[in-house]
């Protein structure tokens, strides 16, 4: 309905209508309204002349009333169609009755169904006819006889002059060439729009489409591109405004990209703007002093000549200049208004901001912050720190009482006062620190600490400031007074003195704790353990409260070390004896002791106050001191013992045995090792029987072995071994001990990775098998040769059927004696013989059940000692890896078990208490009917012993 106009519809029941002269219709849009009879009536009449370029509306007035009728026409629409708001014609003003008549020729679309009204227009009422439904078959395109102004800009209005338009700015479609838009203005004869930022060519053609029928203006329109003169100003700072002069610059910002770029990087949306004028806000993210501006405006870009200049910010006052940690301190001048560009420090300590805008920042005093006077600065990139006139003072502590007034450790204390920090308070009661449970600003809860004693001060300190609490605390700790006796001896009961101990309370003397035997207030008393070390420590008495959150504890520590009476050493019987005897030791005070023979250990079986008894260990010939080691003091026997045993340790060997290897030649050893700067430049010596000792051959010899394994035959010493370590081949060398020369002999032919055994019966070499070279790999292999020294050849024969280390064989009795295993970490163990006779290899198994376990785990093991004396084989010691290269300490199952084998029933014994310790590539031969054994090539060892089989029980 239009401002201030009524409007009603006349319907073939008017004549009814007028009889109800009481009654009137008031009609809302075509619907029929009460209105008073005085107004005029309107008939829609039938479409006619309907064809693709409009139609023919007509109507009738039948009844003109008495009110003037100022316009009448059509209106028309898809369905209720109005003249406020749908399409219409108006045909000016009318007198009387009658028809009339348009002919539409516009805002017709082909194919769609309409209804179409007449109306009048009388007063302040619009009069609608009835609806009348037609088919359209379309209509004629609009004329646009011009439009001005001929140029324009963004933002500009145009008028279009034409015929046929439509009234609805929505059916009346404007196009700059393909950039559409809508007019805000429509009537039949005139278009008003807006040129639209869309627009972008120079030269654009104008057309007006409705219905889809275009006309189009015969002028072009000309653009007028946007212009921009200067901005100021030139130096700001962050959130300064900056104004661009120019025209046609009212539709900046319609573009996402539309924006002030600064560095061709940091873009600033519009902030105002005009036609003439455009503003935008210095952003925060600027952090350059110098920068270029441009601007981005539709599609095009403006840059200007003089550059921006970002000043740094102004740090100008504090507001409160003084408070305490958490405080808010609101802080003015220039600053950047994006947060987390800002750093604002109190001293050394970086302040939490709250807030920041361009002229003010909202901090909070650092929780850490530990200096009482501190300068405060701003900093934002690019520009350097800049400080706060004055300082800032942080408020120092004051303590107003504590609670309870008494208390041990552990137990809760709180003080209250005010300007505490909860990060940079300490507590002291007594000079003991206390654990500070919790605090705030005005209460610290803290506990007890254990080494705070009688009154005592309650202070609180906050870097390097003290204040102390009015009143003292009674600390009531437990305190030693004394104990009795003043020199007890080991189990001897000891009594400790004292104040407030309490249940629980615990003793130790040193880091030793020691049971109690009772409790008191005032007395605690225990038994000093005979195990105790006599310089164990101090004696404490230590208490945790178990009530207390964190388990504290207080401890009292009594001046000086704890005493024990010295123990006393009178005697030891028997005086003499073998390995497993039992011998006691007699004396005074004794505690937990540790016997030894010399340097070997004696077990000790039983001990008392005043006597030890302890089992003789395998030890060598002779006399021993017996020495008795209670904590760290030692006293020795006053006699010696004197120890019968088959073995005995002679002198150290005069030479390191390393690389090297033995000849035992009956009544003659001789010995090879390595020399002193080559070990391939071998030195020997010869053992003197007499002396028991060794004698330097003059003079070295080369050998082209690195580390050789030897046998002999007819006088003579044979070696065999790797010439190096990379595998190069297994050298075969002869050492003649008439004229001490050594000589090449054909190198080995058999597998090249091995250390091989060797072995000579009476007339040939044998050599093979053995384990591969490297220490931790356990391939083996089982090629068997042999060497004749007649016709200088070697012979391959049948091959090992199990796996055989270096030394654990044997040429005995006429018979080659092998130790083999199926496997290097278990499986069966055989007793093996080459026969060479039929070059065939008898195999015994040796039953687990029948024999010791280590004796058949020694089968895996190589470079063993491996000697024949009085018509039996003594082999034992050596490793498991049996590669003297490469592994340094790591060598497993490095032992000292040793065996015998008899070649009469193929028995073994065990040979116990043997004294000369573990040890793996020993030098070992027999002479005299004596075993001698020395060395150690991993551990290089001097050591060298006798053993004496007649001797040994």
């Amino acid at each position: 309905m239009s401002s201030g106009m009524h409007t009603f519809r006349s319907s073939l029941l008017s004549t009814v209508i007028a009889c109800m002269s009481a009654l009137t219709l008031f009609l809302s849009g075509c619907e029929d309204e009460r209105v008073p009879r005085e107004y005029p009536r309107v008939r829609t009449l039938e479409v006619t002349g309907i064809t693709e370029e409009g139609a023919l509306f007509s109507a009738e007035i039948y009844d003109a009333g008495n009110v003037e009728i100022t316009e009448h026409g059509f209106t028309w629409s898809f369905t209720e169609p109005s003249v406020s708001s749908d399409e219409r014609i108006y045909l000016g003003g009318f007198s009387g009755t009658g028809r009339f008549e348009a002919e539409i020729s516009t805002a017709l679309a082909e194919g769609v169904t309409y209804e179409v009204c007449a109306f009048v227009k009388a007063g302040e009422y619009t009069v609608y006819g009835e609806k009348i439904k037609f088919i359209s078959l379309g209509s004629k395109a609009p004329v646009v006889t011009g439009f001005s102004p001929l140029s324009a800009g963004w933002g500009d209005t145009i008028t279009v002059t034409g015929e046929k338009f439509s009234h609805r700015n929505i059916t009346n479609r404007i196009y700059i060439d393909e950039k559409a838009c809508n007019p805000f203005y429509s009537s039949d004869t005139l278009l008003r729009f807006v040129l639209p930022i869309e627009v972008e060519k120079t030269s654009n053609s104008l057309s007006v489409s409705i219905m889809g029928n275009i006309a189009t203006a015969n002028e072009k329109l000309l653009l007028i591109t946007p212009e921009f003169y200067d901005y100021s100003p030139y130096e700001v700072l962050w959130g300064d405004t900056v104004t661009f002069t120019g025209h046609h610059l009212g539709l900046i910002g319609y573009y996402p990209r539309d924006g002030m770029l600064l560095n061709g990087l940091i873009r600033s949306g519009v902030a105002c703007r005009s036609p003439g004028e455009v503003s935008f806000v210095i952003p925060g993210q600027l952090e350059e002093v110098s920068s270029t501006v441009s601007i981005n405006y539709g599609p095009f870009s403006y840059t200007f000549p003089r550059s921006l200049t970002l000043l740094p910010p102004v740090a100008d006052s504090i507001r409160p200049a003084e408070g305490t940690w958490g405080t808010t301190v609101i802080l003015y001048g220039r600053f950047n208004m994006v947060m987390e560009r800002n750093k604002i420090m109190f001293g050394d300590k970086l302040a939490r901001i709250i807030s920041v805008a361009c002229d003010s920042a909202i901090v909070k005093v650092p929780d850490d912050l530990l200096e009482y006077v501190s300068k405060v600065s701003y900093q934002s990139a690019p520009f350097p720190a800049s400080e706060f006139p004055g300082s800032f003072y942080l408020k120092r502590p004051e303590i107003t009482g504590f609670s309870p007034a008494e208390g041990y450790v552990g137990e809760r204390v709180t003080i209250r006062g005010r300007y505490f920090s909860k990060n940079a308070a300490t507590v002291h009661i007594g000079g003991g620190q206390a654990i500070v449970r919790s605090a705030n600003d005005s209460v610290i809860v803290c506990y007890v600490p254990g080494d705070a004693y009688g009154e005592c001060d309650v202070t609180v300190t906050q870097m390097d400031y003290s204040v102390t609490a009015p009143g003292k605390f009674n600390s009531t700790n437990h305190v030693i007074t004394g104990i009795d006796p003043p020199l007890p001896a080991f189990g001897e009961t000891v009594t400790v003195r004292g104040t407030n101990f309490r249940p629980g309370t615990l003793i130790y003397i040193g880091p030793y704790q020691i049971m109690t035997l009772s409790q008191t207030e005032n007395e605690i008393k225990f038994v000093v353990p005979e195990w105790l070390p006599y310089q164990a420590g101090s004696l404490i008495a230590k208490y945790i409260n178990p009530n207390s959150g964190y388990n504290p504890e207080s401890s009292f520590t009594y001046p000086g070390q704890f005493p024990v009476k010295d123990f006393t050493v009178t005697g030891v019987t028997p005086v003499s004896g073998e390995a497993g005897d039992i011998l006691t030791i007699s004396g005074s005070d004794f505690g937990t002791p540790y016997i030894t023979f010399g340097s070997v250990q004696g077990e000790v079986l039983e001990s008392t106050s005043s006597s030890i008894t302890v089992r003789v260990p395998p030890l060598s010939a002779g006399e021993h001191t017996i020495n008795v080691t209670i904590g760290d003091r030692t006293h020795a026997c006053p006699v010696k013992y004197t120890h019968s045993s088959a073995w005995m340790q002679l002198a150290d060997l005069p030479f390191l045995y390393d690389y090297g290897c033995t000849f035992d030649l009956g009544e003659e050893a001789y010995v090879i090792t390595g020399g002193k700067t080559d070990t391939y430049d071998k030195e020997v010596y010869r053992f003197e029987t007499s002396t028991k000792g060794f004698t330097r051959m003059a003079g070295t010899f080369r050998s082209g072995i690195l580390n050789p394994i030897s046998c002999t035959l007819g006088g003579k010493g044979y070696m065999i071994g790797q010439k190096s370590t990379s595998w190069t081949g297994i050298g075969f060398e002869l050492f003649d001990p008439d004229n001490m020369t050594v000589s090449k002999l054909p190198d080995y032919p058999g597998s090249l990775n091995t250390n091989p055994c060797i072995i000579a019966d009476d007339s040939v070499i044998y050599a093979g098998c053995g384990k591969i070279a490297i220490p931790n790999y356990f391939t083996w292999y089982k090629d068997f040769w042999k060497y004749s020294p007649a016709t200088g050849k070697w012979t391959r024969l049948a091959d090992c059927p199990y796996n055989v280390s270096f030394s654990n064989q044997v040429y005995i009795d006429g018979r080659l004696i092998f130790l083999g295993n199926s496997h290097d970490t278990g499986g069966t163990r055989y007793l093996l013989e080459y026969q060479p006779l039929t070059d065939t290899w008898k195999e015994t198994v040796m039953d687990e059940n029948e024999f010791d376990y280590w004796l058949l785990l020694g089968s895996r093991l190589g470079a063993r000692v491996s000697v024949v004396n009085g018509g039996k084989w003594y082999v034992g010691f050596g490793d498991l890896y049996q590669t003297h290269e490469g592994y340094g300490y790591t060598n497993p199952d490095i032992n000292n078990r040793f065996y015998v084998f008899d070649p009469v029933d193929d028995s073994w014994g065990t040979i116990s208490n043997v004294v000369a310790p573990p040890r793996t590539f020993a030098l070992a031969f027999s002479t005299g009917g004596k075993i001698y054994i020395g060395g150690h090539q991993i551990y290089k060892w001097y050591d060298f012993w006798e053993y004496d089989p007649m001797l040994d029980h």
